[in-house]
């Protein structure tokens, strides 16, 4: 008779569902733990039960993962809400600047600006 060991029995039980149901649970527990830094925990159950049949020495074995994966605390945000119930993140009591317009001459001017300062030996 062979002996499918430890690591064996994990792949074969549920046709090695649990086995991979196991590793998901971690990678998202490890990603978890980083993410929240707190703990969590993942736990692989491996229940095994005695078969009625007394002339043939048989158990039945079932697999379960279960895990516990820290919540990942979120910030809140503020918004203002107007007269029509519509979320802004806008003051409506701070009052509104103008646009800042700065005219930038067109590129042409710019670049013999840039020539005649580099010219006159002015730094930048």
């Amino acid at each position: 008779m062979e002996d499918i060991g430890p690591i064996g029995l994990l792949k074969t039980i549920g046709d090695g569902r649990v086995m991979d149901d196991f590793h998901e649970q971690l990678s998202m527990l490890l990603m978890a733990v980083r993410m929240a830094h707190k703990k969590g925990h993942v736990t692989l159950k491996v229940v095994v039960s005695p078969t009625k049949d007394a002339e043939i020495p048989r158990v039945s074995i079932w697999g379960d993962v279960t895990s516990k994966i820290p919540h990942i605390e979120r910030t809140s945000e503020f918004f203002y809400v107007d007269g029509d119930n519509r979320l802004s993140r806008r003051n409506p009591r701070q009052p509104q600047l103008p646009p800042n317009t700065v005219q930038m001459p067109p590129a042409e001017e710019r670049v013999d600006l840039d020539r005649k300062s580099f010219a006159a030996g002015e730094k930048a």
